[in-house]
């Protein structure tokens, strides 16, 4: 075993979050990929909590479509609001728009307003479960208000609660 791999895991963390602090003045081309293997981006987003649902309520649970799988994404429908983890902290999301096709109580295009982001939320249905239906691919697309954009591959499901 050598010297690297001895390091314990949290000094890769504090190396990640220093390479964060460093500044350019070009911006680079296109858009980041949100991934273990993205420089300067946490390997580990923070997760959500966990999240309760009401009998006959519905919801979409998105998590990261790369390993380790965080739960990223929360919404209920019908509610007009959503929680995200963005930079290690659990954001409130307003609903300003849906598009695409419906599949169970949302669409599979769904944007929503952050604090200096526009969240955007596409997602691929899959088959059908007992109670849900799976969320085979999507992305999240985070832009900030200079243009920057992030997107974020997840998967996922939406599923109710049985009415008691």
């Amino acid at each position: 075993m050598n010297r690297r791999q001895m390091i314990f895991p949290f000094a890769s963390l504090a190396v990640l979050a220093l390479a964060g602090c460093s500044s350019t003045d070009s911006k680079p081309e296109g858009a980041r990929v949100v991934d273990a293997a993205t420089p300067g981006v946490p390997a580990r987003p923070v997760e959500l909590g966990p999240q309760t649902l009401a009998p006959d309520e519905c919801a979409m649970f998105l998590w990261t479509a790369t390993e380790p799988r965080r739960f990223v994404f929360f919404t209920k429908a019908q509610s007009g609001v959503g929680k995200m983890s963005l930079q290690g902290t659990e954001v409130a999301l307003t609903q300003s728009g849906a598009g695409g096709d419906l599949f169970g109580q949302f669409m599979t295009e769904t944007m929503f307003n952050a604090p200096g982001q526009i969240i955007t939320v596409s997602v691929v249905p899959g088959e059908n479960i007992e109670g849900g239906q799976r969320i085979n691919s999507g992305k999240i697309l985070m832009t900030d208000a200079e243009g920057w954009e992030t997107i974020m591959p997840v998967l996922g499901l939406r599923a109710c609660q049985p009415a008691e």
